[in-house]
């Protein structure tokens, strides 16, 4: 009976899980206007049914507007002269983590229900950050201004650890890196906030087969639910994906085989 030692190279388990920017985490289901995206590859132009990946910066020109699905169901609609980088994203029945980052403009957000407890939803501004549990809100990065109109958020500074909370129809504003005290927020300002960004979804092709509902869906021209589109189940569930870059280090297994000698 001879024993043969065989050196295998493998790569450490961080990489095996590590979340390939490649992969899509949301849609584009409605453009108006000038939108570009710039990724790893460059700068392009977006249209219904672009996806969206992790480290991707959404901006919108003059007069223009763009709405984002992503696969936790969250609703993004961006409005004109607004940038967005999604920072952070994770979506497995363990965990559910995502920040995204205003650096100008405005935006509408409609976040479905957090659930898990292990959990992180966040929208930044230059110098603030909502905590989101599921609401609807709208930031405003230019006048450092959160407004909520369902669900509860909590915000905080980025220069401070004091944070006030917000209620339906309230109003906050960062002021020397501080949120000052909630305001009342009159429906007339509402409106003005959802007219700034609306973005209405037209008749693309993406949307012809899907007759499922989403929040913030208008019409028939809807695009499909980007769960229709990715199957999740494919990943790992037993570990989320981890959006630290990859780790390349080369782990030795020694495998001892058992080769009988005729």
């Amino acid at each position: 009976m001879k024993y043969i030692t065989l050196i295998i190279l493998l790569f450490s388990s961080t990489a095996a899980f590590a979340q390939d920017t490649d992969t899509s985490i949301g849609i584009i289901t409605a453009v108006q206007g000038q939108v570009t995206v710039i990724d790893s590859t460059g700068t392009f132009a977006a249209t219904e049914g672009t996806p969206i990946k992790l480290g991707d910066t959404i901006e919108t020109g003059e007069e223009s507007g763009v709405k984002i699905l992503f696969d936790d169901d969250s609703l993004f609609s961006l409005g004109d002269n607004t940038s967005v980088i999604i920072s952070e994203f994770i979506y497995t029945p363990q965990e559910r983590k995502s920040i995204s980052n205003i650096t100008k403009g405005k935006m509408r957000a409609i976040i479905k229900g957090v659930q898990s407890s292990n959990s992180e939803i966040e929208i930044k501004t230059p110098n603030g950050v909502a905590g989101i549990k599921g609401t609807t809100l709208y930031a405003n990065a230019d006048e450092e201004t959160f407004c909520l109109r369902i669900g509860e958020i909590i915000v905080k500074g980025n220069e401070s650890k004091e944070s006030v909370t917000l209620t339906p129809n309230e109003c906050t504003h960062i002021i020397n890196g501080k949120p000052v005290s909630p305001q009342k927020m009159s429906e007339e300002t509402w409106l003005k906030f959802k007219r700034e960004t609306d973005i209405y979804e037209g008749q693309g092709t993406i949307s012809s087969s899907s007759n499922q509902n989403y929040p913030g869906k208008s019409g028939t021209g809807a695009a499909p639910p980007l769960s229709s589109l990715i199957n999740i189940s494919q990943f790992p569930t037993v570990q989320p994906f981890n959006q630290s870059p990859l780790d390349n280090s080369i782990v030795p297994v020694t495998v001892n085989v058992n080769v009988n000698a005729n």
